[in-house]
């Protein structure tokens, strides 16, 4: 996650002097991740950018997702699905992914003693423990398959963003 790091402080960075002793400076890790965004990462840089605070890039998250997910009802699925209904899907699966916190608990899992700061050792009774909600529960029977491949695509794009910004970068100095 360095690079998502890195990325977050650069957006916000005053200083897009680049620096030659490095390929890490702020402007060439904005650099890579733009590139990333245009080759092998587009949702995963999207997701970067609205992780780091970037409100706009939701659009082009749910875009980039609810077309994902359209082409995986017709081919993995056989299943022909709209490109709003997609689009509603992907926002939801994404508000999940942003806040999927149990609002019962405060995402602790475990129920509040009454009139003390502690915690019981009762598990929450709305996310078993877990500390989240449930996704699952927010889509009908026939969306849920749907909503768990974009919640997994989230988690696979966001993860391999830095990677494919890394190798940008380290081929940057091989030239």
């Amino acid at each position: 996650m360095w690079i998502h790091e890195r990325y977050a402080g650069a957006i916000a960075s005053k200083n897009l002097k680049s620096d030659a002793r490095t390929t890490y400076s702020d402007a060439d890790v904005i650099a890579a991740m733009g590139l990333a965004s245009r080759g092998a990462a587009p949702l995963g840089v999207a997701l970067a950018r609205l992780l780091a605070g970037d409100r706009r890039a939701e659009l082009d998250v749910s875009r980039i997702l609810g077309d994902g997910i359209v082409s995986y009802a017709f081919k993995g699925r056989r299943r022909e699905i709209n490109c709003i209904e997609a689009a509603n899907i992907a926002r939801a699966v994404l508000g999940w992914f942003r806040d999927g916190t149990c609002k019962t608990c405060g995402g602790v899992g475990f129920k509040r003693i009454d009139g003390t700061p502690s915690l019981s050792d009762t598990p929450c009774p709305v996310c078993r423990g877990s500390g989240k909600r449930s996704m699952e529960a927010m889509f009908d029977a026939h969306d849920r398959e749907l909503a768990r491949w974009a919640a997994a695509e989230i988690e696979r794009k966001h993860a391999s963003a830095g990677p494919a910004a890394m190798r940008l970068i380290s081929t940057s100095t091989d030239v």
